[in-house]
């Protein structure tokens, strides 16, 4: 990312960023309180939310050169600790993962979504939120198959499941403000599945979101110019960091999203996702860290901090 000016001053390179929202960024803490007056209502309106598909523990043998979940999950907490996401979800979940998550994170993070059964087998697609920031109001899975309001029976399923979790949330300091979060992992290898997907939360979002800000996030699979990304881009969406590095669709692709693994180096493009509807994109970044080589997960975690409009 280029050198990020001052917000207050804007002559200086800034150092620091506003802890609240992590948009506002200063050069110094006499230009940090300088600009508090002004900035105080729109860092409550503003809201930090990231997406990581964490892969499975699961696909993970001896033969395996990703690290297991046991020496990757420090680093995934290390990334949703220094990024303090107000709201984020996570893919490829498994019941093991859940259980690490939450009681790493504590009781300053509630949970939402349950696995491809609708109790604890397979992949959540949770959706985890700060207790102190957001209230979930309802929430509820979506299968993203004909029937996604049932759970696929088992003698049915593939070997992976796809499935939606979406939540109905409020801003603890704006109570008027609620908003809506879908979590989704899209079909690895069919397109046409993927659409079905696409097709399944949009008919959710069209029945139940009327003017809520909407957020769409999640390992969609689906590279910029290809039909499930066109499809949410004409339902009114943007993604969050095409928005705010790039200008334009004509602009290069970003950089990919999915990094396979240590050893083998497989970039196959941006294929996760932050979009939104209703909102203003303030930043957007992918998180491209390792530790000495290790690797949180196969994917890069993404993050974005969006305003509500007045």
């Amino acid at each position: 990312m280029p050198p990020v000016p001052c917000t207050h001053c804007s002559a200086v390179e800034a150092r620091a960023q506003c802890g609240g929202c992590k948009s506002a960024f200063y050069c110094s803490k006499h230009c940090q309180r300088a600009h508090w007056e002004g900035h105080r209502v729109q860092c409550t309106r503003t809201l930090r939310v990231g997406s990581f598909n964490v892969v499975a523990d699961q696909f993970f043998t001896n033969l395996t050169v990703l690290a297991s979940w046991r020496t990757r999950l420090p680093l995934v907490l290390g990334v949703l600790r220094t990024h303090n996401f107000a709201l984020f979800g996570v893919q490829e979940d498994m019941a093991n993962q859940v259980q690490d998550l939450e009681i790493a994170l504590g009781d300053e993070y509630g949970r939402v979504g349950v696995g491809w059964d609708g109790a604890r087998a397979g992949a959540f697609n949770s959706i985890f939120y700060r207790a102190d920031t957001v209230r979930v109001l309802d929430t509820g899975t979506l299968w993203l198959t004909d029937t996604p309001s049932v759970p696929t029976p088992q003698e049915q399923r593939d070997r992976w499941e796809y499935t939606c979790t979406w939540g109905r949330f409020q801003l603890v300091k704006h109570p008027d403000i609620t908003f809506r979060v879908y979590n989704t992992h899209l079909h690895a290898s069919s397109e046409p599945r993927r659409m079905v997907g696409v097709q399944v939360i949009l008919r959710h979002v069209d029945k139940h979101a009327g003017q809520e800000p909407v957020i769409v996030l999640g390992d969609l699979n689906s590279q910029w110019d290809t039909p499930p990304i066109r499809t949410l881009l004409s339902a009114g969406f943007q993604d969050t960091h095409r928005a705010y590095v790039h200008k334009s669709a004509a602009d290069a692709e970003p950089h990919s999203t999915h990094h396979g693994t240590t050893r083998f180096r497989i970039h196959v493009g941006k294929i996760d996702y932050i979009l939104c509807r209703a909102l203003t994109v303030k930043r957007a970044e992918i998180i491209e860290y390792n530790r000495a080589g290790v690797y949180p997960s196969d994917h890069y975690p993404i993050s974005a901090t969006v305003q509500f409009l007045e």
